[in-house]
């Protein structure tokens, strides 16, 4: 599975080396208000065992792999940089992830990631945020090697799928008077294929602009939304490939927002989205809705979500109107929060698109992952993780969403030095209305969250 080091393509790992250089140049450079750069080495290793080693669906695929169950073990270092001063945060971060199957050595799986956070505060009216990401990783271990309580939904194919993912986004946010802000933000994801993997070459730019007016404890906008889509060689559901398809979705929505006393907010939205597939020159009109309820604190939180909205799968180049809930969060079991327990839980239902922009197969998928955690001190922490996924789909393409279960159990611990506590945090933007629950970083001697001011002048 993971290949001879030397047939393996250098254009990733290129482009990683080329962010890790870029950035560390860039939090070389001097700043008169930096607090310092930290970087910390985090390890993470567990054992578990799984029904279904390679997501294999129900009823196999001709040529396919069979539904057997397996035992592996997760091998997890990574190294994470951060920076924060008086008007940025900033974070990089590596992760290599290794599965080991020691039943079936062919299913193991590897993967690499690179990820860059940072906030920016421009000048007292104006505010930036910029990510990007790189990953060179399997669908196999999708599940397995995401974070706890990550809320992960993905729709899985069938096999092995070896893909390199890039994305990149900005988001500027413009405080114009009191009560009144404007925000603009772009990104593009792509994604494609690794070795001898059979699947869709994808690239997705996005873009998005909004306003609203903002008073006590009440919010009202709209937003404006675009993503333009071209996938090289798709498949539809029928089986049928698809050298070149094009797509633009665009539409709007108005927003409410409503924060419920100290730590709780929720929002509501609603509008429409027109589809357009340049294949076949024709445009469908889609409704959107959403609503959240967010419980925001310095140091657990969690969020209920609903959506049902048209959206993208780069991976599989593929778009679906779906119906989508998930509730996520960390829940502490005791006041220090020594014991703890990180769970997601999701299920989406949906329909994809033809080539005609018209509904086409059925889909769904439900997704439950529970972690227990007990702090054995500020830089150990151990626990016991239950993941289980159901994937239901109508089609029998192997490089589209088929139908197969799998559950897994996990224990393991997990190991940072220097802890969180005395890491800058990742900038945490403010869900609520007053925006009391933005973040910027942690306090080097305290050790202590340091909230952004308050209030609707930010």
């Amino acid at each position: 599975m993971l290949g001879d080091a030397a047939s393996r393509p250098r254009g990733p790992r290129r482009i990683a080396f080329g962010v890790c250089a870029g950035a560390a140049l860039f939090f070389s450079a001097p700043d008169a208000g930096a607090a310092g750069a930290k970087l910390q080495a985090r390890g993470e290793s567990s054992v578990g065992v799984t029904d279904n080693a390679q997501s294999a669906p129900d009823v196999p695929l001709e040529g396919g792999a069979s539904k057997s169950a397996g035992v592996f073990i997760v091998l997890r270092p990574g190294l994470s940089l951060g920076v924060l001063s008086a008007r940025t945060v900033n974070q990089l971060t590596y992760t290599f992830d290794y599965n080991l199957f020691l039943t079936r050595n062919s299913t193991s799986s590897s993967s690499n990631r690179l990820e860059y956070r940072g906030f920016f505060d421009l000048g007292p009216s104006v505010n930036a945020i910029l990510g990007a990401s790189a990953t060179e990783a399997d669908s196999y271990a999708a599940l397995t090697l995401a974070p706890p309580a990550s809320g992960l939904l993905p729709l899985l194919p069938s096999g092995a799928s070896q893909l390199f993912t890039a994305s990149a986004d900005e988001l500027v946010n413009f405080q114009l008077s009191v009560g009144w802000r404007a925000y603009e933000g772009a990104g593009v994801v792509y994604s494609t294929p690794l070795f001898d993997t059979v699947a869709p070459r994808t690239v997705a730019p996005n873009a998005k602009l909004g306003a609203e007016y903002a008073w006590t404890a009440d919010g009202v906008g709209l937003e404006g939304r675009a993503n333009y889509a071209i996938v090289h060689d798709g498949v539809r559901p029928d089986g049928t490939v698809v050298p070149l398809d094009r797509e633009l979705t665009v539409g709007g929505v108005g927003r409410y927002r409503h924060d419920l006393g100290r730590y709780f907010t929720s929002g509501v939205e609603a509008g429409a989205l027109q589809v357009t597939r340049y294949g076949t020159h024709e445009s469908r009109w889609y409704p959107v809705a959403g609503a959240n309820l967010a419980y925001t604190d310095i140091a657990f939180g969690g969020q209920l979500t609903y959506s049902h909205t048209v959206t993208t799968n780069v991976l599989l180049g593929q778009s679906l109107l779906a119906d989508d809930v998930r509730l996520r969060g960390v829940v502490p079991l005791d006041k220090k929060g020594i014991l703890s327990i990180a769970a997601s839980g999701g299920f989406q239902i949906g329909r994809l698109l033809d080539e005609r922009a018209r509904l086409a197969a059925n889909i769904s998928i439900l997704a439950v992952d529970v972690t227990f955690g007990w702090r054995l001190n500020p830089w150990l922490l151990v626990g016991a993780r239950a993941q289980h996924i159901d994937q239901r789909s109508d089609v029998r393409v192997a490089t589209l969403p088929v139908s197969f279960v799998q559950n897994s159990v996990m224990l393991g611990a997990a190991v940072q030095f220097p802890p969180d506590l005395e890491m800058p945090a990742t900038y945490r933007a403010p869900q609520r209305v007053d925006r009391s629950d933005e973040l910027r970083g942690v306090g080097q001697q305290t050790g202590e969250q340091i909230p952004a001011p308050t209030g609707r002048a930010r």
